[in-house]
């Protein structure tokens, strides 16, 4: 059906492209994200060598290469990979075009968040901040920027992704009859308290009163925290702590790290406002691992001068030097056991995966000559696995939904525990208790707590 106001069009789009080489649409998206995943780590060499140089470059490579989170999200279908690629070769832009004062990169910089955009509509937010940074070059020092050239970088930064992001802007105010990002974000909004496991209600409206959104923020914000404890144990949190504090900053020093926290808290603090999901800070990870890779170095150094001075032989140190650094390596990935562990338990997606055996049951029991089904369910999943049409299942009462599945003709209704659980229509969870106006026809469990229940409607 080509565009929409909700999904954003780039992935999709790169999906598409390389659905002219594999038949098979799911693995050609694969296949995308497993391209991206490959380049990730040449924007990972770039970014650290800009800023640490080519040692803590090649680390940063092996460390992306190696991470679970990078790999696990450059397997499957979904933006991450792609996502990520982009994000970091966008925040390198920035930095170049700071660096050099050059509008010419901040409207490659620009350009490329307005792909990143094209992915997740909330990554608008970043040319805003790299216009930010744009004029505030001689903070971030570059004392040789003019007012001139700080105004031309922040325009060109705009410049560049409003020329890939208008498009698909304008197709957004003919769809929706506004100016908007997509049709998504506001559905977003406030939703940290939610994913932390408590909501805190407010009145209707697209601002909640600032108590209620201090108290929000503070639950989503440690929602984080403990997903940051996952992505990024303690060895880790060492390793980058020694990478960014173990000697003293420069003047171009302080305006690099503070440009790379900048995009780092604001992903944070943008998230916490909307939703926060442990998909959404992967693209931290190169950031992250570039001060890791940082201190890993740092520590090397340490070392090797700690054992000089307490007169240690030199072949000695030269043997422990070419074991230290894999050595920390290893241990830096024996950290990340816990997540390892998360990654495999295969539950994430099981809902998805759910609805997809549940559509190939309705393509397997409707046979290749029945009509395109129509099912209402939560996502499109089970609607495109079985060739049919798609309806929206809304948290509405019961009796709306009945009185709109007849109106729409579905010819089955999916009912998946992952969202149905949130909503009114939870109810229909307990295949005991199904409505005379239902009939449950299949049932299946992919994964504990992401049952999908089939039901199609009785006769009236």
């Amino acid at each position: 059906e080509g565009l929409s106001a909700y999904w954003p069009p780039l992935y999709p789009a790169l999906t598409g492209a390389a659905s002219f080489v594999f038949d098979d649409i799911e693995m050609a998206g694969r296949f995308v994200s497993v391209v991206a995943g490959s380049l990730l780590t040449l924007a990972a060499y770039r970014l650290a060598r800009q800023s640490y140089g080519r040692d803590a470059a090649r680390l940063s490579v092996v460390l992306v290469a190696l991470h679970p989170l990078l790999v696990y999200y450059s397997t499957v279908m979904l933006t991450e990979a792609v996502y990520t690629l982009l994000f970091t070769c966008g925040v390198a832009a920035g930095w170049t075009a700071v660096a050099k004062s050059s509008a010419r990169r901040f409207l490659t910089a620009g350009a490329l968040f307005g792909a990143c955009y094209l992915l997740k509509p909330e990554a608008a937010g970043y040319v805003l901040l790299l216009a930010a940074v744009a004029l505030g070059a001689r903070a971030f020092g570059e004392r040789k920027a003019s007012l001139k050239s700080s105004l031309s970088g922040a325009a060109a930064a705009c410049a560049g992704f409003l020329v890939v992001a208008l498009p698909y802007l304008i197709y957004l105010r003919r769809e929706t009859g506004a100016w908007t990002l997509s049709a998504k974000l506001a559905g977003h909004l406030w939703q940290g308290s939610r994913r932390a496991g408590e909501v805190v209600p407010h009145a209707p409206g697209l601002f909640p009163d600032a108590t209620t959104a201090v108290v929000q923020l503070t639950k989503a914000l440690r929602y984080e925290y403990e997903l940051l404890n996952l992505v990024f144990p303690l060895a880790f949190v060492v390793a980058a702590s020694l990478g960014l504090f173990a000697t003293r900053w420069t003047r171009a020093r302080a305006g690099r790290e503070a440009y790379l926290l900048l995009f780092f808290a604001a992903t944070l603090a943008g998230y916490a406002v909307t939703l926060p999901n442990i998909r959404f800070l992967v693209p931290l990870a190169p950031l992250v691992i570039c001060w890791t890779a940082r201190g890993v170095i740092e520590f090397e150094r340490w070392a090797n001068g700690t054992a000089r001075r307490l007169g240690v032989a030199e072949k000695f140190r030269r043997r422990g030097a070419r074991v230290l650094r894999p050595a920390v390596v290893a241990l830096l990935l024996v950290s990340l056991a816990p997540l390892f562990v998360y990654l495999l338990r295969g539950d994430k997606w099981g809902d998805y995966y759910g609805q997809k055996r549940a559509a190939l049951w309705i393509r397997e029991r409707e046979g290749a000559a029945g009509a395109p089904p129509v099912i209402m369910s939560t996502a499109p999943v089970a609607a495109f696995y079985a060739r049919g049409r798609h309806v929206a299942l809304a948290d509405e009462e019961l009796a709306k939904m009945l009185a709109r599945a007849r109106r729409e003709r579905a010819d089955y209704v999916i009912i998946n525990e992952r969202s149905v659980k949130h909503m009114r229509l939870k109810g229909l969870l307990d295949a005991a208790e199904t409505p005379p106006e239902l009939r449950l026809v299949h049932g299946l469990a992919e994964s504990p707590e992401h049952r999908v229940l089939v039901y199609t409607l009785a006769s009236p």
